[in-house]
């Protein structure tokens, strides 16, 4: 729980933990709470990114589960350092080029775009609908219904 330590003064963080320790029940709304002090502070974090971004996803109140929360995390942290962000058709139908093209919809949509009206790649509508496809065909269907949502929610949420 470096994380909490980061973002909360001695007793605070204290408190923080003890309530994570409880159960079940309050873990997701502390998330939340975690995730909403991250996005106001000003401090810079040196905790995990993952765990980070995870708190930051908690935040989602369109999410189907927490479970949904962290797998578009670990998309995220997974795909965002890539040096080619960009999906291609000659990837094939993966998960990977799902994931591409939720992070590519999400932060790199003028490159999308600009692929589309200068080389003639399609728009980024069927990019969309191919990765709603593959995602509900490697039973990420929860990612695949709010593939719209995590894209907004994420560009709103870390900005580039």
């Amino acid at each position: 729980m470096a994380l909490v330590d980061e973002l909360y003064d001695g007793e605070d963080a204290e408190r923080i933990k003890a309530m994570h320790q409880d159960g079940e029940s309050s873990r997701y709304v502390l998330m939340q709470a975690i995730g909403s002090k991250i996005i106001e502070s000003e401090k810079i974090l040196v905790s995990s990114s993952l765990d980070i971004i995870m708190m930051i996803c908690a935040g989602a109140n369109f999410a189907d589960s927490d479970e949904e929360c962290a797998k578009v995390a670990m998309i995220v942290q997974r795909n965002i350092r890539n040096d080619n962000p960009l999906p291609y058709l000659m990837d094939g139908q993966t998960l990977q080029f799902a994931e591409r093209t939720l992070i590519a919809l999400t932060f790199f949509t003028p490159a999308i775009q600009h692929r589309h009206t200068r080389n003639g790649a399609p728009p980024p509508e069927f990019y969309r609908d191919v990765s709603k496809a593959i995602f509900t065909k490697y039973d990420h269907e929860d990612v695949a219904v709010n593939h719209e949502r995590w894209e907004a929610f994420l560009s709103e949420m870390f900005s580039l």
